[in-house]
């Protein structure tokens, strides 16, 4: 019989020292679902696809740094995990420790079909991260001139 999901409640983790992060998001119980969000950074999407389709929350939860998925994937170089993720419904807008969001993410990976499907989600184009970037900035340092030129486009058609 599976045990069911154990959700660290959000309270639990700021009592237990965590960041902010986790005031209005679920910390999944890591000794479980560690395993999961190892397989989104090594990019086993079956594996992923598999745990998602059995337990949506995944979608939702995050690590105890507040890492998602959807982040885990994009880190890792994983464009296709990252699309199915994205579809599924996971958050495009999620913001880990030092404000990094999925956008961030795929900016500074140079990874356009991601960006685009954020974007088509409704990811904020001009968050900027705790040290003040924008992914348009990382996609501007790290050289990726066809996602720089797509999120200044995309920037001028949200202001």
């Amino acid at each position: 019989m599976r045990k069911p999901i154990a959700p660290i409640v959000a309270a639990s983790v700021l009592a237990l020292g965590g960041c902010q992060y986790f005031k209005t998001s679920t910390a999944l119980d890591p000794i479980r679902y560690q395993p999961v969000f190892d397989a989104a950074r090594a990019c086993q999407t079956a594996t992923v696809q598999a745990a998602v389709e059995r337990e949506p929350i995944l979608l939702k939860g995050t690590e105890m740094n507040g890492v998602t998925l959807l982040l885990n994937a994009l880190s890792g170089r994983c464009p296709d995990l990252a699309l199915y993720l994205i579809g599924q419904g996971a958050d495009p807008n999620a913001k880990m420790t030092g404000g990094l969001r999925p956008l961030h993410f795929a900016a500074k990976e140079g990874m356009l079909p991601a960006a685009k499907a954020l974007v088509a989600r409704h990811a904020k184009v001009d968050a900027k991260a705790d040290n003040g970037k924008t992914p348009l900035d990382f996609a501007i340092e790290e050289r990726h001139a066809e996602v720089a030129a797509y999120l200044q486009d995309a920037a001028s058609g949200q202001r």
